[in-house]
């Protein structure tokens, strides 16, 4: 039986994994993790479910929205409640929310021919385009007509906590592939926290080594951190774009990025709606760039009588010098009461997500023969990049056993 070792129990590594195991494969997975998930995980502590990061899941993808189709959702409404001019203001989608989209047209955030545009955008985001890779999300949404204060006030917060960067560098390939599945449904959380997306992968695969670092990756073999050896007939590197390049010598430079996110607990919601919450004033305002409770969305994320907010902030941050200034944004945001919310914990993500800015490329490193490549920064920075990544590398293997058989 042909063996296939899969470096990395990430998403990537877990569906190629799964497709390699399904197709009669012997197939081992080592991580130097102490639990599946790669970017995708979930500390539980007191009764709260603290993802690693405010990660959504859109249940309107083809391919992961398959995969996890077992799992229980619970969705977002649509919309976000938007800071701007000292008030919250509701943006939504009239296709999807007739009430909140008459709300919108009455908010204060673009002019009536942005407003215009958003439709003309949802249309746009639905047909088949022209190669944007070169263009930044900026300059798109630039080109496509929105004014400055519509990309500032809404774009720039709402997609920067999608992309993990203020500047809107991300190419606008990118941008185009998020608004398109949020335009045909709600983003969720499943019960259970974020990490149930990873062990349903890792349901039914036979051999997971965790807490098992490779050292070096040789011809057809890896030397793992401890001296041991694993051979096998294909090796999938389903790592990182920085631990990939390290194992193949490559010395490109890698560029991640980061955001740091907090937890407070409330007696209660602030909340009336199951929406995020976009800082549309700018850093002036505080450095909170996006807020959800998560517990309205997914109740199991919080004990009874408690509320559950992520809030995240871009860039990598001392969590514990955040609690101080993010308080204060709170108070003035939900008044006095929000001073009484009690500060739980705080991740400071480095590289939390790969970044994919305009006319930038996937290494260019020579492969070895029995090397295949897997990982959401070698196609969309997202769960379904994941996933369809992860399930590309097994099909090239599985293809190349084919073409191996005698006629």
């Amino acid at each position: 039986m042909k063996r296939a070792l899969v470096i990395g129990a990430g998403l990537s590594g877990l569906a190629c994994a799964r497709r390699l195991h399904e197709n009669g494969l012997s197939v081992e997975i080592v991580d130097a993790a102490d639990e599946v998930g790669g970017r995708v995980r979930t500390d539980v502590a007191e009764g709260f479910l603290f993802d690693r990061g405010f990660q959504v899941f859109l249940p309107s993808y083809p391919v992961a929205g398959e995969r996890f189709r077992d799992l229980q959702f619970h969705p977002f409404s649509p919309g976000a409640f938007v800071r701007l001019k000292g008030r919250f203001h509701l943006v939504s989608d009239p296709f999807r929310d007739l009430f909140g989209g008459i709300a919108t047209a009455f908010a204060p955030i673009g002019s009536l021919k942005d407003k215009l545009l958003v439709a003309a955008l949802r249309r746009h985001s639905l047909r088949p385009r022209e190669d944007l890779s070169g263009v930044s999300s900026r300059e798109f949404l630039e080109q496509f007509g929105f004014t400055s204060q519509m990309i500032d006030c809404f774009f720039r917060p709402f997609f920067g906590g999608v992309f993990l960067e203020k500047a809107l560098e991300t190419n606008a390939e990118k941008l185009l592939f998020v608004f398109r599945h949020f335009a045909r449904g709600s983003g969720a959380l499943p019960t259970g926290g974020i990490v149930q997306l990873p062990r349903q992968l890792a349901k039914g695969l036979p051999a997971i080594r965790l807490n098992t670092r490779v050292r070096a990756l040789e011809s057809s073999s890896v030397r793992l951190e401890n001296g041991d050896k694993l051979e096998a007939d294909e090796i999938v590197l389903a790592t990182d774009q920085a631990q990939t390049c390290h194992l193949l010598g490559d010395t490109s430079q890698i560029n991640s990025n980061a955001v740091t996110c907090l937890y407070f607990s409330a007696p209660a919601s602030p909340l009336k709606r199951k929406c995020i919450v976009i800082n549309g004033e700018g850093n002036e305002d505080g450095p909170i760039n996006n807020l959800a409770v998560v517990s309205d969305i997914a109740p199991d994320y919080a004990p009874e009588g408690s509320a559950l907010i992520s809030i995240s902030i871009l860039g990598a941050h001392d969590p514990s010098a955040l609690i101080s200034p993010v308080s204060l944004q709170l108070a003035k945001w939900f008044g006095e009461a929000a001073k009484s919310w009690q500060y739980l914990r705080g991740y400071r993500i480095d590289e939390a997500l790969p970044a994919q800015s305009a006319g930038k490329g996937a290494i260019s490193t020579d492969l070895p023969d029995k090397v295949t490549l897997a990982g959401d920064w070698l196609a969309n920075a997202s769960i379904e990049g994941a996933i369809v990544s992860g399930e590309s590398a097994a099909d090239k293997i599985l293809d190349k056993g084919k073409s191996e058989q005698p006629a």
